[in-house]
């Protein structure tokens, strides 16, 4: 009798539970905009000084590009580039350096425009931290480097070449103004990360000597744009180095 009386009891629960629905409630919600809540004037008070000073030295003009310069081939503003960080590595490394190269991809805009060169340009040029190394390269890797060039046509640039190019293979290579030596060693100014294997040139870690200058690309090129302003001259590509590709 007791087992039938609790049996009955559980199976009331158990249709009351299943008869029994939940009604959710709704509440009202106010949105706020930030923009209603008030400005704290004493942090706006103390950050301000610091904010102008920054402004002030992102926006500083530097130099004056003497053209427009463009990116994209026949790559004066990469030559340029180039060129720059080799000038600046010569002063430091205290020995010449027979070439510089920069990829493209590294290079995050399309162009720099005829006229002043601000500080906060050069940081969208080259917004990374990468520093600049010194290479010494056997002939070898030197050819290697310059078929890279060849079968990317017109994306890989290296100053103080003239280069020829026919069906992504090199025709003719001068060096300074040189035949290329294969016997000889030739010294090289790239970023740690190209040096490193990045953007597939994984040959380079092949060189004989890595020797780091401790500065970073992106002050290079601010440190010899500023130094051509005191001497008078605008920017531009100066060298005589170019990649022909002959179709």
């Amino acid at each position: 009798m007791l087992r039938t009386s609790f049996s009955i009891i559980l199976l009331s629960l158990l249709i009351a539970c299943k008869s029994a629905q939940y009604t959710p409630q709704v509440e009202s919600v106010t949105s706020v905009e930030i923009t209603d809540m008030p400005q704290d004037s004493l942090s706006l008070s103390l950050i301000q000084p610091y904010k102008n000073q920054l402004d002030k030295e992102v926006n500083e003009v530097i130099g004056y590009a003497a053209k427009d310069l463009e990116k994209s081939f026949p790559g004066d503003l990469i030559y340029f580039m180039t060129e720059a960080v080799e000038s600046e590595a010569e002063k430091v490394y205290g020995k010449d350096i027979d070439f510089s190269a920069m990829y493209s991809g590294g290079v995050r805009i399309p162009s720099i425009s005829e006229g002043p060169i601000t500080v906060n340009k050069i940081f969208e040029l080259m917004p990374f931290e990468n520093e600049i190394v010194i290479l010494t390269l056997d002939g070898a890797t030197v050819k290697e480097l310059i078929d890279h060039v060849a079968d990317q046509e017109g994306s890989l640039f290296v100053n103080n070449t003239q280069i020829v190019v026919k069906d992504k293979s090199v025709k003719t290579l001068l060096i300074n103004g040189k035949e290329f030596d294969s016997n000889k060693t030739y010294t090289l100014a790239i970023s740690d990360y190209l040096a490193g294997g990045g953007s597939d040139m994984g040959y380079l870690k092949k060189a004989l000597k890595y020797e780091p200058l401790n500065l970073k690309y992106r002050d290079m090129m601010i440190n010899y744009i500023r130094n051509e302003q005191k001497q008078g001259r605008k920017i531009k590509k100066v060298s005589n180095s170019s990649i022909t590709i002959e179709r």
